[in-house]
């Protein structure tokens, strides 16, 4: 039985990816790990179904105390356009000219995210009639 496929992509601060590479998960990962700056522009990693839509795991640079990447703990099982949507909203709140290093970015991406689940949350319950 072939090996499962996945899709490595790489994402910029403004929600814009690229796919870097299909292979299995354990060669999306090494070619995560060892992509050095190559992907300067692009520095989140993502790792989506083959199809890329769906995220199946996604490194980032805050980790929790089990060195878990709370970007993954987010965003893992969401839809990459969602993701990409967020991305977006959060560069274009950022004030033309200030730089952030993605650290800094990841703290805002992380609490604009609960805001976006909710903001999505009333626009369901407006949709089906709940009050």
């Amino acid at each position: 039985m072939p090996e499962k496929q996945y899709r490595l992509i790489c994402m910029a601060f403004d929600g814009d990816y690229v796919t870097d590479s299909i292979g299995s998960m354990e060669d999306c990962e090494n070619k995560s790990s060892n992509m050095g700056s190559n992907w300067y522009f692009y520095p989140w990693h993502i790792i989506t179904t083959i199809e890329g839509k769906i995220i199946v795991k996604m490194f980032g640079g805050i980790i929790d105390n089990e060195l878990n990447p709370l970007m993954g703990i987010k965003f893992n099982g969401r839809k990459i356009d969602t993701v990409k949507t967020i991305f977006k909203e959060c560069c274009d709140k950022i004030e033309e000219g200030k730089e952030l290093n993605i650290y800094e970015f990841e703290e805002i991406i992380l609490e604009y995210q609960d805001k976006y689940e909710r903001r999505k949350q009333i626009e369901l319950e407006k949709r089906v009639g709940i009050e």
